[in-house]
């Protein structure tokens, strides 16, 4: 079944299968058009150590709707670069549409259903310009466009009376008085206070003085208290544009902030130690290497080979014992006990199993791999051997999915990494088992576009 049939079966308006089904391309790898939960994590501007960002369309109950909210959020990805807050704000207006329209098809919307979610609102005194009205007019717009729904919605423009938009008399309203102000600031060196306390009223202070946004804030410089022209300043990198500003603040406030910086200063140093440890070696990018099957292939067998190189399965010296997950020299415990029941004593395991043991950890030397086939038989492990991997990985040595997230730090979620992935640990898992070198030719050229970029506090 083609895109377009597919997107007919799934009832969506003949006038955007052609746009939806360009976009499923334009989505592609990382959001697959047809899940209900897509993972926007790569639309996120700072993703932190956030591993996944859900934008969940099962909210919308309405099937029609929500197909139509896919292409609406898609298009605007696709065409205009929309970022995951700009995703979220349309779920969340769409979610309070799909309330109101119930199950009715998308050709019957009209404008009395965003006039109900705009009473929704009025019924609970929120008046002026609302953000989800606001883009509830552009959702109306463009299915107008696109569909030919006759519907016209305009959301209040009304401001409210305080704010960047509103009136001094409505500001002054909302103002704080000095002496409340004055006491919280007495806070941040209030002995008694807990350390979390104390770090977010700093925190609180530095802001009333940048009067900045949280990454504003955030992203301070450690020098950023400084003195310009005979008053004190603070560096700061606006969220718009990030270039250096220095911006002035109440020079009454400047003992209050000094305390602050000083404060924060001060029980940040460890935080900015590991980052610039993390900086000498940052590791690799793996949201971007899991973008595309090429890379994500090199780097599979990079980390696998480095893998086998460093982790033998053949230990003379020592063979594993499942049971308490340690390594015992049994050749070495029987030539000090004397008797194989002496040295089954002492591991707390009867006779056969320190027996069994004794036979793997000979067989080492020789590079053989032993398995009990039946009782008391033991024979070499190979590729031909029923289920030889899952008995291999009982072996902590041995390649394995799991060992290899753990190794990386990373997850293999989708089928097609999948795929990828469990190939090359086949493949490493019998280079193991034959004791051979995991074929891997390093690129590094090609690395240079998957190192891990450790941003600093401040561009310099």
């Amino acid at each position: 079944m083609d895109i377009h049939s597919k997107l007919r079966g799934h009832g969506l308006p003949e006038p955007l299968i052609n746009l939806a089904a360009s976009l499923v391309e334009g989505l592609k790898p990382s959001v697959d058009f047809f899940c209900d939960e897509w993972n926007i994590l790569d639309w996120v501007e700072r993703p932190g150590n956030l591993s996944q960002y859900n934008l969940r369309f099962c909210r919308i109950r309405n099937d029609e709707l929500r197909l139509v909210a896919k292409v609406y959020i898609a298009a605007k990805r696709v065409q205009a670069g929309v970022t995951a807050d700009g995703a979220f704000a349309s779920i969340e207006a769409l979610v309070r549409l799909d309330l109101e329209m119930g199950s009715k098809e998308i050709s019957r919307l009209n404008l009395l259903d965003f006039k109900a979610v705009e009473r929704t609102y009025a019924e609970r005194g929120v008046t002026g310009k609302i953000s989800t009205l606001t883009t509830l007019q552009g959702f109306a717009k463009w299915m107008q466009k696109r569909i030919g729904l006759r519907v016209i919605y305009d959301a209040p423009k009304g401001r409210c009376k305080y704010g960047r938009h509103g009136s001094e008399e409505g500001r002054e309203r909302k103002f704080l008085p000095t002496e409340v102000i004055r006491d919280l600031f007495g806070l941040a060196t209030h002995p008694e206070l807990s350390f979390r306390d104390r770090f977010y009223i700093s925190a609180l202070v530095i802001n009333a003085a940048v009067g900045g946004r949280i990454n504003e804030l955030a992203c301070l410089p450690v020098d950023c208290l400084i003195q310009q022209e005979g008053k004190w300043v603070i560096k700061i990198f606006p969220e718009k544009g990030g270039r250096l500003y220095f911006r002035p603040f109440p020079q009454d406030l400047y003992p209050a902030v000094r305390a602050a910086v000083e404060f924060i200063t001060e029980h940040t140093a460890e935080g900015r130690r590991i980052v610039k440890k993390m900086r000498l070696n940052p590791g690799v990018n793996w949201k971007e290497v899991k973008k595309t099957p090429i890379s994500l292939k090199y780097y599979a067998r990079k980390f696998v080979a480095k893998w086998v190189s460093e982790f033998d399965l053949y230990t003379p010296r020592g063979v594993y014992y499942q049971s308490t997950g340690q390594f015992v020299d049994v050749i070495q415990l029987v030539g000090r006990l004397g008797r194989v029941s002496e040295v089954a004593a002492f591991l707390g395991a009867s006779t056969r199993t320190v027996v069994k043991l004794l036979q793997c950890q000979k067989a080492m030397n020789s590079k053989i791999f032993m398995y009990e086939k039946a009782w008391n038989e033991y024979l070499p492990l190979t590729s031909n051997v029923y289920k030889w991997r899952s008995r291999l990985r009982r072996h902590p040595h041995a390649i394995s999915l799991q060992r290899l997230e753990a190794f990386c730090e990373v997850t293999f979620n989708p089928s097609w990494m999948r795929e990828i992935v469990d190939d090359i640990l086949d493949e490493a898992l019998l280079c193991q088992l034959e004791n051979k070198t995991f074929p891997f030719q390093p690129d590094f050229e090609f690395e240079l576009n998957f190192a891990r970029k450790i941003l600093p506090t401040c561009w310099r």
